[in-house]
């Protein structure tokens, strides 16, 4: 590779310009390198709730990805898990869950 630099105007940033001699060889290494950084990004969308924790994950539910949950203190499914939904299962209705988590989701 080739490194040119050069000063722009008045400022004193510089620009550094890489030039591969191996035209051919870049676009096959430039398509392999695409191939990789996608492959190791990080699924998007928002972080789980707490209230996951204390649920067990089903398979997937639906073609939006939303995922099936039971309850692990007393077996109650839902076909769609929704946080809110599943924090007020503990704290109005799940007899089995303990104190300590039923009062974090009293507040």
């Amino acid at each position: 590779m080739n490194f040119e630099s050069s000063t722009s105007g008045t400022t004193d940033r510089q620009q550094i310009i890489l030039i591969d001699t191996n035209s051919d060889s870049s676009a096959s290494n430039m398509s392999d390198n695409q191939q990789i950084s996608k492959g190791n990004r990080k699924k998007g969308g928002r972080p789980k709730d707490v209230v996951w924790e204390y649920f067990t994950k089903g398979s997937a539910a639906d073609k939006y990805g939303h995922y099936g949950a039971t309850c692990q203190y007393c077996g109650q499914y839902w076909l769609r898990g929704k946080p809110k939904i599943m924090e007020s299962h503990f704290a109005l209705h799940c007899e089995k869950v303990p104190n300590n988590v039923n009062t974090i989701f009293l507040l």
